[in-house]
């Protein structure tokens, strides 16, 4: 280790902390008479000086630690919206697409070790499709609405995003898209209500409420990327 690097600031607590003890070592030889009095009083200064810029230090750290984390949730408070559609269910001659949605952060609350939480309220609209004689057909679209959390580590690294409350219960079914459909009304209302229950399962279960966030910027603007056990929903900051 170069000694640009051993007096840096992330080391520069150490150096004090091992000045100190020498320093008080000469402090007792010079009590003892071991050494002259002008250098007792440089070295024992010397000591106390080390011993509150090494402590000092390592409080700054501490603080720093923090303040990374609280100006990186500060830096995402704002708005989203969804950037891309993309398959949330395809199974059962199911298939839910997210087509619009957005994210309208709510609160930035620090945590235990320098850890932040950003808070917000998201909601999705989702087009729901059904397999109808080997063709998908829409059958309905849906809003949904809940509350998620991003976490973030004190240095600023985005941890998980997870689904925490979700908001109003069932999805609002909101249109189909052919009226022809109304012969196949039975089976539609049972894939809706499975629908449901599919949508209370995803935001439930711990392996797919909990996703993993990823940060970009591109051209100003800020990319929220949250990979999850099935789909990746991506985010861009509008406001």
């Amino acid at each position: 280790m170069s000694l640009t690097e051993l007096f840096s600031l992330d080391n520069a607590h150490l150096v004090a902390l091992v000045i100190f003890p020498l320093g008080f070592m000469a402090h007792v030889l010079v009590s003892s008479g071991s050494l002259g009095r002008a250098f007792h009083i440089i070295m024992f200064a010397t000591a106390i000086s080390s011993l509150v810029v090494g402590i000092s230090l390592i409080i700054y750290k501490s603080f720093n630690s923090v303040s990374t984390s609280e100006a990186v949730c500060n830096s995402l408070s704002g708005n989203y919206r969804l950037l891309l559609d993309y398959i949330y269910y395809d199974d059962n001659d199911i298939k839910v697409t997210a087509t619009d949605g957005e994210w309208r952060t709510t609160q930035c609350e620090g945590g235990k070790n320098g850890v932040f939480s950003l808070k917000g309220d998201d909601r999705t609209e989702q087009k729901i499709e059904l397999k109808i004689n080997g063709i998908y057909r829409q059958i309905a679209i849906s809003e949904t609405k809940y509350q998620s959390i991003i976490t973030i580590a004190a240095d600023g690294q985005l941890i998980k995003r997870r689904i925490v409350n979700p908001v109003g219960g069932k999805p609002k079914i909101t249109k189909r898209d052919d009226i022809r459909l109304d012969e196949y009304q039975n089976l539609i209302t049972d894939k809706l209500l499975e629908y449901e229950e599919i949508i209370d399962k995803k935001h439930s279960a711990p392996e797919s409420s909990i996703c993993y966030p990823t940060l970009g910027k591109d051209d100003g603007r800020t990319f929220i990327a949250a990979i999850c056990s099935d789909y990746a929903r991506a985010l861009v900051k509008y406001d």
